[in-house]
């Protein structure tokens, strides 16, 4: 079978699946289905379908499970997440060799996320614990820069992709933006600072890219009006968010983080849409920041 169709087979399985648990002959008319009308042959076999599940866990992390009470399948949907990112990026390449033309279809959102080719070269040398020579060039200066770093973990934030990474001479960690990085040189030096580092747990007190050594997580109390309210509880400003108060008026949450500088930019995209109520030092940085740009601006 070419590869294509098992790319697509693989593609259609976890889709059905991530809708609803679905027994293997239900899953079976929905791939002949699928088949039948882009013109291939996804028919498969339950040894077939054993094999399917064994490749989608290894290759893209997601675990699909028989339910014995309900003859169903089912899929994990903590992995699902974990890995979305790299799903939505199959489903793209699958509608491609669905013969699709994605420019009379797909709009995409022309700020991706740029320095993705360095991708593999980063995780290869995450994943080996092996140190990284990046040339990189800063927004502030037409000069390149040269770094010797321990790659620690990729992270995306506005989109634009990050590498946080220990730079073994400053003997700090610092962020690298990708799209600003020109090249790329695998040193073969074993790390050396950092050989299990806790991503999520470096991040978990922090909004976006920006993390400040040392700081305390404050307790953040925010308010929206019922329009913008209803956007920030499908979308939580961060992980920590609680909601206090849910009703015609507002809503207001609360959250557990350090107000870095992207937090605040963040709280100013909002307009007076929000309010900030506690903590007060706070809520004057942010009204401070406001007279100055209209001093500024008018």
């Amino acid at each position: 079978m070419a590869i294509n169709e098992i790319l697509l087979r693989h593609t259609f399985i976890l889709n059905e699946l991530k809708k609803r648990p679905l027994s293997f002959d239900d899953l079976q008319w929905h791939l002949e289905t699928q088949g039948s009308i882009y013109g291939y042959n996804l028919n498969i076999s339950q040894r077939t379908f054993q094999r399917d599940i064994k490749l989608i866990k290894e290759i893209f992390g997601v675990e699909i499970y028989f339910d014995k009470a309900n003859k169903t399948y089912r899929i994990s949907e903590e992995n699902y997440k974990k890995n979305e990112w790299i799903l939505d990026s199959l489903h793209t390449v699958a509608a491609a060799n669905l013969g699709l033309n994605l420019s009379d279809y797909v709009l995409p959102d022309k700020r991706n996320s740029k320095g993705k080719e360095f991708f593999i070269d980063i995780l290869t040398a995450i994943k080996k614990r092996k140190v990284l020579k990046l040339f990189y060039k800063k927004f502030i200066a037409d000069t390149w820069y040269e770094y010797n770093v321990e790659p620690l973990v990729l992270k995306e934030f506005r989109y634009r992709w990050y590498l946080l990474a220990y730079d073994t001479e400053d003997r700090l960690i610092k962020t690298f933006g990708l799209d600003r990085i020109i090249g790329i040189e695998q040193t073969g030096l074993p790390v050396r600072k950092y050989t299990n580092f806790d991503a999520k747990g470096f991040f978990r007190d922090f909004y976006g890219i920006i993390t400040v050594e040392g700081a305390k997580p404050v307790r953040v109390v925010l308010s929206f009006d019922p329009a913008q309210g209803k956007y920030v509880k499908t979308v939580p400003v961060h992980h920590s968010q609680k909601i206090i108060v849910d009703d015609e008026n507002e809503l207001r949450i609360e959250l557990n983080l350090v107000p870095t500088e992207d937090f605040i930019m963040d709280l100013l995209s909002h307009g007076d849409r929000v309010k900030v109520l506690s903590p007060e030092s706070l809520a004057d940085e942010i009204k401070n920041i406001l007279q100055n740009a209209i001093e500024k601006y008018g």
